[in-house]
């Protein structure tokens, strides 16, 4: 599927537009993206803040010292970063598009991101989740270093750039800290002939560090929006009806245009093993050595997206499910629901091979 953004991952050029017009020395954003932040207060959640939001410093950074411990970039050579000092911000980027847009087309907008979110010094540890990637959908976590920052994407279904607008729609949060993660996506269907998106992050504390890092911005049309069919006008009312020897034939009808997913030509119950996106080909063979392949037919992959999609009877079995860095029921529920979830956990290749060769000797895995 085609990308629609432009500068999606911030390797092109940048410049210095603002949602206000105004040019700050201190922020440039990659082309084709355009800053926006909240100033002031109050600040419910936080009485005692009496500075309120502030307009961070943004940069385009390169894969390059001091960037590279921790890795502040995923994609290509550089990234967008903008922060706050001993502030609280609610701030991103935006971008209109319009080519390749319809009305009716269900759209889809993805981006990777994290914090670094710290009253101290070290650029490996963020206050609350520690050292080390971190991931939680907002709302699951009680403590307040960890809920500091929230990652958000937005899709204006009619293309407006107020980035206040009720009329946004907002994916879920995460809390991602550290490390890359991938930011829940936004789903919309386009209301006329462009969508803006947004990617946004909001920060609850006026930690000493409060750094955004994004990478690797999608859109893309994943559907249509079903329409009624057009009635066909009415055929002529008089002429001789074809007879035996001069048969009417009627004409093919033309394909359907691709939308992007093809469903299933009949409906199938579908296996799938996830494994963690980490794993060797040892755990893999573990897999085949252990018979359940035999048994149970299972799609092997590692991509909760693809566990999840299918026909409606889809079956996931979810190898070590404490590795990844999101709750994998959770998010299966919430994006691909009705798919039944199991998991198990194995330390080894060869404790994997033990637990599969139990399941494919039981008499119903489900």
């Amino acid at each position: 599927m085609k990308n629609l953004l432009k500068n999606a991952s911030f390797e092109g050029e940048w410049w210095r537009k603002t949602y206000t017009d105004q040019e700050f020395g201190e922020i440039f954003v990659p082309k084709y993206w355009v800053a926006f932040w909240k100033e002031g207060g109050p600040i419910p959640h936080d009485p005692n803040n009496r500075i309120g939001y502030g307009r961070p410093e943004m940069h385009v950074i390169k894969r390059e010292p001091p960037f590279l411990d921790p890795l502040r970039v995923r994609d290509g050579n550089q990234s967008l970063k903008y922060f706050t000092f001993y502030r609280i911000h609610d701030a991103g980027v935006f971008q209109r598009v319009e080519e390749g847009i319809k009305a009716g087309h269900k759209v889809r907008a993805t981006a990777w991101a994290h914090a670094w979110s710290s009253s101290k010094d070290d650029p490996h540890v963020s206050d609350g989740p520690g050292r080390g990637a971190f991931f939680a959908l907002a709302g699951t976590q009680d403590n307040d270093g960890i809920r500091n920052f929230v990652f958000e994407i937005g899709i204006d279904p009619q293309g407006g750039t107020d980035p206040w607008s009720d009329g946004i729609v907002w994916g879920k949060g995460a809390h991602i800290y550290n490390e890359f993660a991938e930011v829940p996506a936004a789903e919309t269907v386009a209301q006329g002939s462009a969508v803006t998106v947004f990617l946004r992050s909001k920060v609850l504390w006026p930690f000493k560090h409060c750094d955004t890092y994004w990478d690797s911005a999608e859109l893309t049309v994943v559907g249509a929006k079903e329409t009624a069919p057009v009635p066909k006008p009415p055929g002529p009312t008089a002429g001789p009806a074809p007879t035996p020897e001069t048969p009417s034939v009627e004409p093919a009808p033309k394909p359907a245009e691709s939308t992007g997913f093809v469903p299933p030509r009949q409906e199938y119950v579908r296996n799938y093993l996830l494994l963690p996106p980490n794993v060797d080909r040892t755990w893999i063979q573990a897999v085949l050595d252990s018979g359940a392949w035999e048994r149970y037919r299972w799609t092997i992959g590692v991509s909760a997206d693809d566990a999840g999609m299918g026909p409606s009877d889809r079956r996931v079995l979810a190898v070590n499910p404490h590795l990844w860095p999101t709750d994998l029921r959770e998010f299966l529920e919430t994006y691909y629901p009705g798919a039944k979830y199991r998991f198990v956990k194995a330390s080894t290749p060869k404790e994997l091979r033990r637990i599969l060769q139990k399941l494919a000797q039981s008499s119903s895995l489900w």
